[in-house]
């Protein structure tokens, strides 16, 4: 109990622990819990290892790929103004193409403000619903050729741009210095909770045994899913 185990968490799940004692010790009223050099320390790890995570050496690509972001939502967004607006068409003929592919897309309608990650899986299934027989000549006959150009071509080169910066942010996270500011950090969290945890044993303040609680208790509601992991494979096994 007076040592927090992050040896196997994920990255993300440090960085909860180390917000969980900054807001655990915010709270405290005893002022040597936010004032004490160890609490000092942790705090400028954490926010190395927060910047850590957010670093993102493909700063170029990340760029592209928000602009291909951006041109897929407008060839989205051009197919559904193009087609609403010949819904009112006084040519019957047009008319009626314009509601029947409007009704085979009605469910994509608002995918540009979907997460970046969902919007492609939306987008990739309403191409493919293009791409059928029917729809593509009512495309052609509605001319909407060039919006669903447009689309495929955004759509391919954001999935492009969007890999190669994924597989940079990974990269730098095994990386040897992600490795080291990892285990500052590991090691500032333990020092802090060792400071901690000497004086709810020692001092006779119950608001140091109050926080140690406090930081222990939602240590490990973050840990169970560990536990749970290792359980689920044991009974797999």
């Amino acid at each position: 109990m007076n040592k927090l185990s992050l040896h196997n968490f994920a990255v993300d799940d440090i960085s909860s622990v180390c917000r969980i004692i900054v807001e655990e010790a915010g709270k405290c009223v005893i002022p040597e819990a936010k004032t004490h050099e160890s609490f000092a320390h942790l705090n400028v790890c954490y926010g190395e290892f927060k910047g850590s995570l957010l670093r993102d050496k493909a700063s170029e690509n990340t760029s592209k790929a928000r602009a291909a972001d951006k041109r897929r939502d407008d060839a989205a967004v051009g197919i559904f103004v193009n087609l609403d607006g010949m819904l009112y068409s006084p040519n019957a003929v047009k008319r009626g193409k314009a509601e029947v592919l409007s009704g085979r897309l009605a469910k994509f309608r608002g995918i540009q403000e979907l997460p970046d990650t969902k919007e492609s899986s939306q987008v990739i299934s309403l191409i493919a619903v293009l791409d059928e027989a029917e729809n593509t000549q009512l495309v052609k006959d509605l001319g909407l050729e060039e919006f669903v150009v447009e689309l495929k071509a955004a759509e391919a080169e954001f999935e492009s741009l969007w890999s190669d910066r994924e597989t940079d942010v990974t990269a730098y996270r095994n990386s040897l210095a992600a490795t080291s500011l990892r285990r500052r950090v590991e090691a500032s969290v333990n020092r802090y909770y060792d400071y901690v945890f000497f004086n709810a044993e020692f001092s006779g303040k119950p608001e140091w045994r109050q926080l140690q609680q406090e930081i222990y208790s939602r240590y490990l509601t973050i840990r169970q899913k560990y536990n749970t992991t290792k359980l689920d494979e044991k009974n797999v096994g």
